[in-house]
């Protein structure tokens, strides 16, 4: 059985200026400066992607509270001091060895822009049963390559535009994280597109 869930990450402000994230406090990416928020993952992917803005929103509320907020922007130029804050403050790790590319492409080593995605997670379980009984769920295979070109394909004008680069994915162990749309992309756009593949 086929699961979607939705993820996206979030610019933190105070008073219009960039901010690392109020921690603890808010789930935020290891780089520090970057919330996150994941949906409940579901089978049909528009209600995933409704159950997204469900809990985008419960973000901005705690947000609130800690008196910052959060805008959708697909990149922002940070200073070198703030970058070396978060580092300092936050530690991000190396990029793991789970993190590919479709088509051997990458991200240009000196670029200074910091990019912010709504990364889509596949999940696909087996179910082994023996006798009306489940033994066990065991990870299913996924139409990796096609999914992927789909969405490069039909949000090909919202990566150029958010200077991201297509065929961007991250194994999980549930399945695969697919990563190269802009956090401003519309969660039930994407949910339409997937809905349309009939995985």
């Amino acid at each position: 059985m086929i699961k979607y869930g939705f993820e996206c990450e979030y610019f933190c402000f105070r008073k219009g200026v960039p901010v690392l994230i109020p921690s603890p406090g808010l789930p935020h990416d290891e780089c520090g400066y970057l919330a996150e928020c994941r949906g409940e993952p579901h089978t049909d992917p528009l209600k995933a992607a409704y159950l997204f803005l469900a809990e985008e929103e419960k973000l901005h509320t705690q947000a609130r509270g800690y008196k910052v907020t959060l805008r959708k922007l697909p990149y922002l130029q940070l200073s070198k001091e703030f970058e070396r804050q978060a580092l300092r403050t936050f530690g991000k790790p190396r990029v793991t060895g789970e993190r590919g590319n479709m088509y051997g492409k990458d991200y240009d080593p000196s670029s200074t822009i910091a990019r912010a995605g709504l990364h889509i997670h596949f999940s696909n379980t087996v179910v082994v049963k023996e006798r009306d009984r489940t033994i066990q769920e065991v990870p299913g295979i996924l139409d990796m390559p096609r999914i992927i070109r789909t969405l490069d394909k039909r949000f090909a004008k919202e990566i150029e535009a958010a200077q991201r680069v297509p065929g961007f994915y991250e194994m999980k162990a549930h399945g695969f994280e697919y990563r190269s749309l802009p956090a401003n992309i519309d969660a039930p756009r994407v949910g339409q597109v997937l809905a349309d593949l009939h995985l």
